[in-house]
């Protein structure tokens, strides 16, 4: 089976300030929005697994179909 997975990369920040809040420490200057940039992080995050949880069915699902269909029916006589 077959596994896709999406990675998500930034590859420039718009300042020091964010850079540095994108490593991990604590930047006083996002204090009153970090909150909320957490919740729509998580959000997103929890969308994206739903994303590739589906996508993962979608193609489990056409391989079983592929599968089965290689499968010669049985004719109901011993062998």
């Amino acid at each position: 089976m077959r596994r896709v997975t999406l990675l998500a990369v930034i590859d420039s920040f718009g300042d020091a300030d964010t850079q540095t809040r994108a490593r991990g420490p604590w930047v006083g200057r996002f204090e009153s929005i970090e909150s909320v940039a957490r919740r729509k992080l998580r959000q997103s995050q929890i969308a994206g697994r739903r994303t590739q949880a589906a996508y993962d069915s979608e193609v489990a699902e056409e391989v079983l179909v592929e599968t089965l269909s290689r499968i010669k029916p049985w004719s109901g006589a011993a062998a």
